[in-house]
């Protein structure tokens, strides 16, 4: 037998990664998946603390579960909170599980603001890192959010999930976390959704009369003199605690009356609810606050982003500073806007902490329909523009990320086609390949076929923005199991590229080695090896025979010809390009290591297992001292070194070393890890 069921014997990294490892971060890369996660958890953001909280006797059930015993029942409860907005539901749930995480009554929070599936998801995967640091390498967002729900219902960690404003309850099918009375699910929603699970609902409204008045009381610092006609103006407000804690930070910033300030709302603008009105008293009064009109024109940003919430980030990007200085008629800085939105937040018009900010939907929307119509276009631009340069490199998908998704998500239907005037904003793109990165290829294919399809009747169809929505479409077909419709989409766009750009071109060269990669993909070998045959002859005359693109095609071919032909020919074509690695990138380069794992695992399968153990012996004992014996690379090499030994006669040392390697990966990777799952197969293979 050539190889033990479960071994690797394809190098794990991309074909494309040029990086450079610097062998001085040894210890870094050795110890940095070693950190145990420190018990309680928060994953997503809760909101900031309302500067009052008024408590509601509605809220009651909240705090009593009905017949929910953690001993005897065999689930946890289920709360539903709805209500019309300003009506205070993220707020009280917010302020309940805040108290529940101060008192330690809760290992893990999850707060999901829940405006789409993407986002459920999304926080379940970062939740199951946590529980299961494997997970992370488990194929899209889906299989992760399994992950962490498959813990969920047999741990014995005490854990909330929070769904704050649900859009649709279909966004949660197959996603509802149940079965451990240790859980407990928290909703809220606008309109009563079709839950999976019957739950305890509570419904809200306006305060009732005595809460209305001892909110205005505690907002007001029971001054006796500010509290005339307190109950008169709870009721014009309709007792909503979002326009009662407006017009309390209006009156108390004033020292005016309850009875002053019902004088001037009854000469405001009540076009858009009571809300409006008392946002457009405290934005007015923001606005002589804050001098040169920063407040107003800061108010008209924040109309564009998501109501939800936003990262306090974006607000003091380059480009919105630079916005707000044309107005001022001086230069802002970072420091001039945070002065404004502590003002905006002081008045009630938005709550924030150090990274994340909300402005509510009421508010927002009577902000939004008070900006000019010449000005839309421009505050859009300037939105779109601060939250690309706002969003962070790399792929993590954290809170940020998520929020960021959010936002450009909000922007993209709230601006509509004012994105794609005079060009396609680089924003669009990037919210597509984040939906991709994180697991959501077939939202990422929906995105960037529609990108393609707008781009192609605004900008025409050889505009580079048109092409790059055509490639990132392919490419995401394939990764949501279309293999025949990426090699298509990649075939039509490789003619338009050697039309426009010419066989050499490097884009033409990509999209040429795209078609390859999927045909092989999707079972055209034949077409692929010619593909790849063509283009390795192509790379070596455009780039030279020892460039570093010609050595990652060469790779490409070798790898395709070992499957579609056998060991031998994989050899032939890797062999020279390990020593063309070497001399050329040098010894100790990702590539050149990459491609002797793979050489000598191809050595391997042909036969030759007693040549891939020493290949492996000596390259196991370089990673050790660049990388560490904890980093990945290291233990994959460790895995396909173990394996050749008990192809080799040593089926004893393979066990011995498989059990050791399944410690270790277990330890470094998590038991959900392939390297980790891989290792545990070859250790029943070679232990029987």
């Amino acid at each position: 037998m050539d190889r033990a069921p479960g071994a690797l014997v394809r190098h794990g990294r991309s074909p494309d990664d040029g990086r450079w490892f610097d062998p001085h971060d040894a210890a870094r890369h050795s110890h940095a998946w070693r950190t145990p996660i420190p018990w309680p958890v928060r994953v997503g953001v809760l909101p900031a603390e309302a500067r009052c909280h008024q408590h509601r006797a509605v809220s009651a059930p909240l705090d009593q579960p009905r017949d929910w015993n953690r001993e005897t029942a065999t689930t946890g409860p289920v709360h539903l909170v709805t209500g019309p907005s300003g009506v205070g539901k993220t707020q009280l749930v917010a302020h309940y599980v805040r108290t529940l995480w101060d008192a330690g009554d809760v290992d893990l929070l999850i707060w999901i603001t829940a405006a789409s599936r993407e986002a459920i998801l999304s926080a379940y995967a970062e939740a199951a890192e946590i529980a299961d640091r494997g997970s992370s390498a488990l194929p899209g967002a889906e299989a992760r959010a399994r992950h962490f729900l498959n813990w969920a219902r047999d741990t014995h960690k005490r854990w909330i999930v929070v769904f704050d404003d649900l859009a649709d309850a279909a966004h949660l099918e197959g996603l509802w976390p149940t079965g451990n009375p240790n859980g407990r699910v928290i909703t809220t929603a606008t309109t009563v959704p079709e839950l999976p699970e019957a739950p305890i609902a509570i419904e809200l409204g306006g305060f009732g009369e005595v809460e209305a008045y001892e909110f205005l009381a505690t907002s007001l610092l029971h001054e006796p003199e500010l509290l005339d006609e307190a109950d008169q103006l709870a009721a014009d407000l309709d007792r909503l605690p979002l326009a009662l804690g407006q017009a309390a930070a209006y009156i108390r910033d004033q020292s005016i009356t309850c009875a002053d300030y019902r004088k001037r709302l009854a000469n405001a603008d009540v076009t858009h609810g009571v809300v409006g009105a008392t946002s457009e008293l405290c934005a007015e009064l923001a606005d002589d606050l804050v001098p040169d009109s920063i407040a107003r024109m800061l108010r008209h940003l924040l109309a564009y982003l998501d109501g939800r919430g936003f990262p306090a980030a974006v607000c003091v990007q380059p480009v919105v500073l630079h916005h707000l200085g044309r107005f001022a008629g001086r230069p802002v800085s970072a420091g001039d806007v945070t002065g404004a939105l502590d003002q905006l937040q002081r008045l009630g018009l938005l709550t924030r902490d150090a990274e994340f900010a909300q402005i509510a939907g009421p508010t927002r929307e009577a902000v939004f329909a008070r900006i000019p119509a010449e000005a839309h276009w421009t505050v859009a631009h300037v939105v779109a523009e601060a939250l690309t340069t706002a969003w962070p490199q790399g792929d993590h998908d954290d809170a940020l990320t998520r929020s960021l998704r959010d936002n450009a998500t909000g922007l993209r239907e709230r601006a509509g086609e004012m994105l794609w005037t005079p060009d396609c904003h680089l924003l669009l793109l990037r919210l597509g390949d984040s939906l991709g990165t994180a697991g959501f290829a077939s939202a990422a294919t929906v995105h960037f076929g529609e990108m393609a399809r707008l781009a192609l009747r605004h900008l025409g169809p050889d505009h580079p923005r048109t092409l790059a929505s055509r490639y990132r479409h392919a490419g995401w077909c394939g990764e949501a199991g279309d293999p025949a419709g990426a090699a298509e989409g990649f075939a039509l766009l490789l003619n338009d590229r050697l039309r426009t750009l010419g066989p050499d071109h490097p884009e033409t060269l990509d999209a040429w080695t795209q078609l390859a990669l999927w045909q092989a993909r999707g079972g055209d070998t034949d077409g692929a090896v010619e593909n790849l045959t063509v283009l390795f002859e192509q790379h070596a005359r455009v780039f030279g025979a020892e460039h570093l693109e010609t050595l990652k095609a060469g790779e490409r071919l070798a790898e395709l010809l070992g499957n579609a032909q056998g060991p031998d020919a994989a050899v032939r074509v890797l062999a020279p390009l390990v020593v063309a690695a070497s001399r050329t990138l040098g010894p100790h380069h990702p590539n050149t290591l990459a491609a002797r794992h793979d050489l000598a695992n191809w050595h391997g399968l042909g036969g030759h297992a007693a040549a891939a153990v020493g290949s492996l012996t000596a390259l196991l004992e370089l990673r050790e001292r660049l990388l560490g014996d904890g980093h990945p690379d290291t233990l994959l090499t460790r895995h396909d070194l173990l394996n050749w030994q008990g192809v080799s006669g040593g089926s004893a040392l393979a066990a011995e070393g498989y059990a050791g390697l399944v410690a270790d990966a277990k330890y470094v990777l998590g038991t959900g890890h392939p390297q980790t799952v891989a290792a545990g197969e070859c250790l029943g293979y070679w232990g029987e």
